[in-house]
């Protein structure tokens, strides 16, 4: 998806914007898996959820003003 908004004029700025989420996202489920039975667990688990539900409301945000 990070390569397809390139090639869209209207989503400028969302393929950096894809990509840095990915990765913190990306690292931060790698810490999650480290942190399987320890005290940290469900912290690094929210901060996985977290970062996943601020991408979707930032791109669904995105479509609805698009959209209108």
């Amino acid at each position: 998806m990070w390569r397809q908004l390139k090639k869209v004029d209207e989503w400028k700025g969302y393929d950096t914007y894809l990509l840095i989420t990915f990765i913190i996202t990306f690292v931060l489920g790698l810490v999650a898996a480290s942190s399987i039975g320890s005290e940290i667990m469900g912290l690094t688990e929210r901060l996985v959820v977290c970062s996943i539900g601020q991408y979707f409301f930032v791109i669904a945000l995105k479509t609805y003003r698009t959209s209108e």
